[in-house]
């Protein structure tokens, strides 16, 4: 019980470091050393397509936190649920595309 606290509260301070800018390496630069980038998702709803111009997709996203170095992909939660995909197999679907994409943490929404 004591681990999942822990996991929790990395998951809170994870999540709140997320409004850090942390993206300078999604223009070609990389990170100065010992520095992390935190690319983060948040409210997707089960949708994890994107449409090529205004909304990035889980693709696109898992790619990003694999070319960049000193990287961690988190998901800020409200994602098992909404669309079809979603709702329709309880999440399972989502969590399974959200390894594949290779996610390092989630925190639990408030729909979760």
């Amino acid at each position: 019980m004591k681990r999942k606290k822990w996991s929790l509260c990395l998951a809170a301070a994870l999540a709140a470091l997320c409004v850090l800018p942390a993206f300078a390496a999604c223009e070609g630069d990389l990170p100065p050393e010992g520095e992390v980038v935190i690319f983060h998702t948040n409210d997707t709803h089960g949708y994890l397509a994107g449409d090529g111009e205004s909304v990035v997709g889980i693709d696109r996203v898992a790619a990003l936190h694999e070319q960049t170095e000193n990287s961690i992909l988190i998901d800020a939660g409200d994602a098992t649920q909404g669309l079809p995909i979603a709702s329709l197999t309880q999440g399972a679907d989502v969590i399974e595309l959200m390894n594949e994409a290779d996610y390092d943490l989630m925190a639990a929404g408030n729909h979760e």
